[in-house]
């Protein structure tokens, strides 16, 4: 009976075919000697981490793997505030945020002009100053930044998760209203929760405008960064352990606060760095494992570097980028007996609704 099993996570190497690789995928194109190796040393198959065909977001996937129901996965912006040790209390909400360019249409609606945006240091600390805490309905909203343009929003007081995002994720659409979801359509702290985040979306639209820097901007014929979108809110849930649940002591190696839903499931945690060079990280995120193999009984490795390719690369350069890190690692000892490798990509979009500024 094998007493480890160790977990490759290669996030988004699954991709979508292209004519340009006679409609393979980037993957099926590139050269992949460790892989193929791997595949050699034990079984391989498909994992469905929910109905077959139906693609999920990262951190739901990994919560099934990790062997946690569905009803017990808490919302990606409470698994953000707790790998980014954000004081989060169990009624509290918690919402992914990060600032972006709007432009207001005639009839004062705010449409997505740019979803991705830099700015200096200087720049991005005055967005946080102008935005940092706000209050309305009974609700106390405060911005913890998580990262240069991204960050998580917590939601203090009577507050419920239940609604939906007003990032319309595609530039020149609406930004969208944010409305209870359909099941919590009459629930008091639903409406409550909705219509106070839309009104901090407002405000913060007012306030970044008149924050000095971005006035400085617009004289420089730079683009704005006025305001600010949310997703995936959540809030914690009860949850039993991987131990508690299997007997088994888990860990995980990665690099982004979405991954450690493990730490949700009981697991040790150990923090890496993304570098420019993914095939010598994952090399040392699999020697961490390997010295790890005495201590526990799932290791959990994880690369998000085929999901960054995904979204800012095109086929070719994602294909390339595939090879360091399918190509030359070093191999898993034998005291690991089994090693699965799995991989996902996916993406959604819902219909935006226009947002009154």
């Amino acid at each position: 009976m094998p007493k480890t099993c160790v977990l490759i996570v290669l996030d988004g190497l699954g991709d979508r075919s292209h004519a340009a690789f006679g409609h393979k995928t980037p993957l099926q194109a590139a050269e992949t000697p460790c892989l193929d190796r791997l595949a050699t040393m034990g079984g391989t198959g498909l994992f469905h981490a929910d109905k077959v065909g139906r693609p999920l977001p990262s951190e739901n996937a990994h919560f099934t793997i990790f062997g946690s129901p569905k009803n017990e996965f808490p919302g990606r912006g409470y698994l953000e505030a707790l790998g980014c040790d954000i004081p989060i209390g169990e009624n509290d909400v918690a919402v992914l945020t990060h600032f972006i360019c709007v432009l207001e249409t005639l009839d004062r609606q705010l449409t997505l002009k740019y979803d991705r945006i830099c700015g200096t240091g200087e720049e991005i600390d005055a967005l946080y100053d102008a935005a940092s805490e706000f209050e309305s309905e009974g609700i106390t909203f405060k911005l913890h930044r998580t990262g240069r343009m991204f960050s998580v929003l917590t939601m203090h007081g009577d507050v419920s998760p239940y609604f939906t995002d007003s990032n319309p994720m595609l530039e020149g659409r609406f930004i969208s209203q944010i409305r209870p979801l359909e099941k919590y359509a009459n629930d008091p702290a639903t409406i409550r929760s909705a219509k106070a985040l839309g009104e901090y979306i407002e405000w913060t639209y007012h306030q970044l405008n008149k924050v000095p820097q971005n006035e400085l901007r617009i004289k420089q014929k730079l683009p704005p960064i006025n305001g600010i979108v949310t997703q995936r809110a959540g809030r914690w849930v009860p949850h039993t352990s991987m131990r508690g649940r299997y007997g088994l002591t888990g860990l995980s190696v990665a690099s982004g606060p979405s991954t450690r839903a493990g730490r949700l499931s009981g697991h040790g945690f150990q923090q890496v760095k993304d570098t420019r060079d993914p095939g010598r990280d994952l090399a040392g995120r699999l020697a961490i494992a390997q010295e790890s193999l005495d201590n526990y009984n799932f290791i959990h490795v994880h690369s998000k570097a085929p999901d960054k390719a995904g979204t800012t690369r095109t086929p070719a350069q994602r294909s390339a980028s595939s090879s360091p890190l399918t190509g030359d690692w070093p191999t898993p000892s034998n005291r690991c007996s089994r090693t699965k490798t799995f991989s996902w990509s996916s993406w959604a979009t819902t219909p935006p609704l226009p947002a009154v500024a």
